[in-house]
C-alpha cells in the first residue's frame, strides 16, 4: 500500500472517529495532525537535554527557548507518524468543560478505532492516551 493510500484511509477513518466521539457523547478538540519535520526533532530531545539547548537557543528566539524549557512540552520521536500526517492526538471532554485525560477515559473509543482498520492503532497501548494513528512502515 502506498504512502498516499495510507493518508487517504486515514482520512477518511478520523472522519468516523470523529463521529463516533460525538455518538457517544464526547466534546472533542483536535490537537495535532500534522507536525513539522522540525517539531518533531525537537520533540525527540529528552527533556533534560532541552534545558541546555534552551540556554543556547535564548539568544536566537526568546519563544522557542521559553517552548524548550517547558517541563510539561511535548515529547515524541523524530520518525513520528504526526510528521506524516497519518496520526492525530485528541482531547476528549465530557461533560463539555471537563478534559479527560486518563488512558481509561479514551479506551472505549480507542478500542472502536482498532476495531475499523488492521493499521488503526491507539496510543494508549504504549502512554499516549489521546493519540490515534495509522501504522505505517512499522510506526505506530
Amino acid at each position: 500500500m502506498t504512502y498516499l493510500e495510507h493518508r487517504q484511509i486515514f482520512a477518511r477513518l478520523l472522519v468516523e472517529l470523529l463521529a463516533e466521539a460525538h455518538r457517544r457523547g464526547y466534546e472533542v478538540a483536535v490537537d495535532e495532525v500534522k507536525r513539522g519535520c522540525a517539531q518533531a526533532a525537537i520533540n525527540a530531545i529528552p527533556r533534560s537535554a532541552r534545558t541546555m539547548l534552551a540556554l543556547v537557543v535564548r539568544t536566537y528566539s526568546l519563544a522557542l527557548s521559553e517552548a524548550l524549557s517547558d517541563p510539561n512540552g511535548p515529547v515524541g520521536i523524530a520518525a513520528s507518524l504526526h510528521r506524516d500526517g497519518l496520526a492525530v492526538d485528541l482531547q476528549l471532554y465530557r461533560p463539555a468543560d471537563t478534559w479527560l485525560t486518563k488512558a481509561d477515559d479514551y479506551r472505549p473509543l480507542a478500542e472502536w478505532w482498532e476495531q475499523r482498520h488492521p493499521l488503526a492503532r491507539w496510543g494508549g497501548r504504549f502512554g499516549d492516551a489521546d493519540h490515534f494513528s495509522i501504522e505505517y512502515q512499522g510506526r505506530k
